[in-house]
């Protein structure tokens, strides 16, 4: 249902074809949003409707670019109002825990902002021509103004061969542990350990204190025909400001086509 939403969504309004950087306020205002305003809310994110129109409020203490991710997931909300699939009134983007129902229509818009910000037709032929690497992180963050983490997300979305990206942090530097934050995948082939190996840990662990990209190996469960780890190709970059203690690493299951 999400995938088929998304995609009506897409189609009828060519997101596909939107030029970066989009101007995420521009857009609203093209679709009946009348007044946006950065506020201190508790939300990331709130769309009110207004007898004249919609307005949006957005969180003024958040980043400028999670604030043009928060405006691209409320016009999610607002574009899911028009083909009357959303509760009408107030419609918050809280990382809370709602009903199930709302977290379809949360993941929905998520996927609509993704949509919205990393216009697919553009980001593809991006990421192709650096071999759908994370190598080229920080120039696609700047062209597409979203955050490090949602470039790495949409890698792993629109790459044609099977990979996963798992967002590890640092919880003991002397027992070598790392805590698995999130995963995101295109394959249900493989998963990601919960724990890391002690080689796989120092190369994370190289990435997160480095300035650069690091090239390794790491463990994945291959769950076909039955569950086993298996070593494979990953890269890994941390994420910066180094307070965030975090690091992105993206695996390779399956050879990448050559450029």
């Amino acid at each position: 249902m999400v995938a088929t939403i998304v995609k009506q969504i897409k189609d009828d309004l060519e997101l596909h074809r939107l030029v970066p950087p989009v101007n995420v306020e521009v857009f609203a205002r093209s679709l009946g949003v009348t007044r946006i305003k950065r506020s201190s809310i508790k939300a990331s994110g709130m769309l009110i409707a207004g007898k004249s129109g919609y307005s949006m409020l957005l969180n003024e203490e958040h980043s400028w670019k999670r604030q043009r991710f928060s405006c691209a997931h409320e016009i999610g909300h607002l574009l899911l109002k028009k083909l009357g699939l959303a509760n009408p009134g107030v419609s918050e983007a809280r990382f809370q825990s709602p009903s199930s129902a709302r977290k379809i229509e949360e993941t929905i818009c998520d996927q609509i902002a993704a949509e919205i910000l990393l216009p697919e037709l553009h980001f593809t032929k991006d990421a192709e021509g650096s071999n759908w690497s994370l190598e080229s992180i920080d120039q696609l963050v700047r062209k597409y103004q979203a955050s490090a983490e949602s470039v790495a997300i949409r890698l792993v979305k629109l790459m044609p061969n099977a990979s996963i990206l798992g967002v590890w942090r640092p919880t003991s530097i002397r027992k070598m542990r790392m805590k698995l934050e999130k995963v995101i995948s295109n394959t249900a082939r493989y998963k990601l350990p919960n724990h890391v190996n002690p080689a796989t840990f120092w190369f994370l662990r190289r990435a997160l204190l480095g300035e650069g990209l690091e090239h390794g190996s790491s463990a994945v469960i291959d769950l076909y025909p039955h569950p086993a780890l298996k070593e494979i190709p990953a890269e890994a970059i941390g994420l910066y400001p180094p307070s965030f203690r975090r690091v992105m690493a993206l695996y390779f299951p399956e050879p990448k086509d050559p450029l």
